[in-house]
């Protein structure tokens, strides 16, 4: 009886290939005696764009939206994905049964299974659940091998989802582009992108029409016994702050009085942080290092995939499975060679916030494995952040933390002047690393203290912080404080989330290459570009950039995971906000570009007759500013075009006669251009027997090429 393990990558399968015994490389797959380890490279088949449904939808037409294809298929990649389909078909043909072995996740469901729909394979099957690929997370999962039925919610899931964006992404930005693009210009709409991107705008909006108001914080300095001094703030609230000049005489008239220290002391045990799940650590990346989403993605991967010493790192998960309790003393042996012994608990703690059922899991938390690390072969980067990873893994095994919080009070008048300091009584988990210091404040219960001064320290209150990286993630991690009706709230689960743990780097980086985004250092800024749409879609389609409408949906695919939604029940609702977002959209008004603001394309040197400003080079032709509705190709009717050529075509007369045009059937011929003000475009003109002219467009399509882009989250 042979098996097949069919990976989700070239990696995934030598590792699992390794475990199984006796591996011998092929081109195509691993033989492991009569078993048989294959792979794929992520997606080798997607949904079709719209001009391979049909030919009549490759046109950018307003007539044909909105697009909703009576159903919905998978079709081949090109290139080397098709290569790979057809070999994973033929090792097929001599496997008794299949293992999928894809990733633990709903897009490794959906990789695997379109694989296994394509080819047709009706034999036995089972999915193999990895959490790790190093060698005893993947023997565990080998000798717990689940049925394959269980996992196939997950698979509806991702359909769904991959459905659902293209519908959204399809329409809404080709509405869009019909609406506030240049020709051949996209303006991508996103079901995460977009609500996303709306959020970075409204933060700068906040920014730049912020007014700063006058703070005033006041200080009292005091002497107790031997001479100790102290200073303590003036205790008040956001609104006190703005103290009135008279406000401060009172306060310092009271000054004069006799008063002693009152001590409040509270003792309070603290648990460490929990571990680090994909999006937490992007977090403490970004804020402690200035690292993006995208390069955290990338060095978490890497320590996964290349060095094997990090489990999983696409994981929304903060806890661990019960089994991974036996896993600690092995652990332990890897962290003592990356120098970490003298950090390793005596007795490790095993807490139930770390530890839960591992059945309810699809990954777990990230941790270090028990594969030794070589800390020689890890770069700067990589290295950190597998320390990091593994003292918040050891934190979590250490004891509570002690500590005790002293607050020394001064009561003047109808005043209070405090300061607070803390000071560890057992460190616990703290030992992984660096103390706090201790800030215990001098002074006992009832000291007698002189009031020597009071000083004013003058502010303004402060705009909000540009995003990052990581606090956009943040606030796409908790989307609740973003939506202000209470039914919707009632309906979404308690972390309501925008996008997935897996895809939000991906939606991040996608705003900053569509030019919608840019960074300014640690900082991203929203583009003028991104200010317009934005703009659009708040009056035409207010419900694409609402993070409510997102987290109804990701509500919804997690229902069906779970198995309590259908998917046609879902799409019908997705069906039907198409439909009125499109309607919405196109009812916009369309975008008046002034020649002067545009900067697609690079110049030449070449004016535009209309607006005198330089002919821009674009994909596929040239841009001239004075008609930004026009698109002048490079090939017009198979004759090559330069931009002077077009220019000649805005005159009364024309171009003149022109050599070089091919026709249909490929015979050549000649004639005039001349551009027609009212159709926008350049058509061909034809003298007849009377010496009278006739003009025509090219009967060939010269509509600007225009694309739409798709990533794991969303369909640009």
């Amino acid at each position: 009886m042979s098996t097949l393990y069919l990976c989700e990558k070239p990696s995934q399968a030598h590792d699992l290939a390794s475990v199984i015994g006796s591996p011998v490389k092929h081109e195509d797959h691993y033989a492991c005696g009569e078993d048989i380890v294959t792979w794929a490279s992520g997606h080798l088949l997607e949904l079709p764009m719209p001009d391979q449904i049909s030919p009549e939808l490759k046109s950018w037409n307003e007539k044909t939206l909105p697009i909703i294809p009576e159903s919905f298929y998978w079709i081949p990649k090109p290139g080397r994905a098709s290569i790979m389909l057809a070999s994973i078909g033929n090792l097929l043909k001599r496997s008794d049964s299949v293992i999928l072995a894809t990733d633990a996740e709903p897009e490794g469901e959906l990789i695997g299974r379109n694989i296994l729909i394509h080819h047709r394979y009706n034999g036995e099957l089972g999915r193999l659940w990895l959490k790790g690929l190093d060698p005893l997370s993947i023997q565990h999962s080998l000798d717990n091998v689940l049925p394959f039925a269980d996992k196939e919610p997950l698979y509806h899931s991702a359909k769904t989802r991959a459905i659902s964006d293209w519908l959204v992404g399809i329409n809404a930005t080709r509405a869009a582009s019909l609406r506030l693009a240049s020709p051949g210009e996209t303006v991508p709409v996103g079901r995460v992108q977009t609500p996303t991107l709306a959020m970075v705008v409204r933060r700068d909006r906040e920014i730049a029409n912020f007014k700063p108001a006058p703070v005033t914080d006041i200080d009292v300095h005091v002497r107790g016994g031997d001479n100790v001094p102290l200073s303590l703030r003036l205790v008040q609230n956001v609104r006190s702050r703005l103290l009135a000049q008279a406000d401060i005489d009172v306060i310092a008239k009271e000054l004069t009085l006799d008063t002693n220290i009152e001590v409040t002391r509270n003792v309070s045990t603290t648990q460490p942080p929990p571990l680090f799940s994909l999006n937490s650590f992007q977090q403490r990346a970004s804020k402690s290092w200035g690292w993006t989403a995208d390069k955290t993605l990338k060095t978490l991967q890497r320590l996964y995939e290349h060095h094997k010493i990090l489990s999983y790192p696409r994981t929304d998960s903060v806890v661990l499975p019960i089994e991974q309790e036996s896993l600690i003393p092995d652990t332990f042996k890897a962290l003592e060679v990356a120098g970490m012994g003298g950090k390793l608990p005596t007795a490790p703690v095993i807490r139930p916030t770390t530890f839960s059922a591992g059945s309810e899991l699809a990954h777990h938390a990230i941790i270090p494995t028990t594969l030794a690390p070589n800390m020689s072969a890890l770069s700067p980067d990589e290295r950190r952040a597998y320390l990091t990873v593994s003292k918040s893994y050891l934190a979590n095994l250490h004891e509570d933390s002690s500590e005790e919080s002293i607050t020394n009070t001064l009561k003047i008048g109808n005043h209070s002047f405090s300061t607070t300091g803390t000071r560890i009584l057992s460190a616990g988990w703290r030992t992984v690393s660096a103390l706090p210091p201790d800030t215990t404040p001098p002074f006992h219960q009832n000291t007698e203290v002189v009031v020597e001064k009071m000083t004013l320290a003058q502010s303004q209150t402060q705009p909000p912080e540009r995003y990052t990286d990581g606090t956009l993630i943040g606030d796409m991690m908790n989307i609740r404080k973003f939506i202000a009706r209470d039914d919707i709230l009632a309906r979404l689960p308690e972390h309501t989330s925008l996008g997935t743990e897996s895809t939000r780097a991906d939606v991040i980086e996608g705003l900053v290459v569509d030019g919608l985004t840019q960074r300014d250092g640690l900082y991203l800024k929203s583009t003028p570009k991104a200010h317009i749409l934005i703009d659009f879609l708040e009056k035409a389609a207010p419900r694409i950039i609402d993070v409510a409408e997102s987290a109804i949906w990701k509500d919804g695919l997690e229902r069906i995971q779970k198995g309590t939604l259908s998917t046609d029940a879902f799409l019908s609702g997705i069906q039907k906000r198409v439909h009125a977002n499109t309607h919405g959209i196109l009812a916009g008004e369309k975008r008046i570009v002034p020649p002067e603001d545009i900067t697609r394309g690079r110049p030449t040197k070449t004016n535009c007759p209309v607006s005198g400003l330089p002919v821009r080079e674009v994909k596929g032709g040239w841009l001239f500013p004075g008609e930004p509705d026009a698109f002048f190709p490079k090939v017009y009717c198979g004759k090559t075009m330069s931009p002077d050529i077009y220019a000649r075509a805005f005159s009364p007369d024309g171009t003149g006669v022109l050599d070089g045009f091919i026709s249909a059937k490929r015979n050549p011929y000649s004639a005039a251009l001349s551009f027609d003000t009212t159709e926008k475009r350049v058509k061909l003109v034809f003298p007849n027997d009377r010496g009278s002219r006739e003009s025509s467009p090219c009967p060939r399509n010269h509509e600007p090429e225009r694309t739409s882009k798709q990533n794991d989250d969303i369909l640009l």
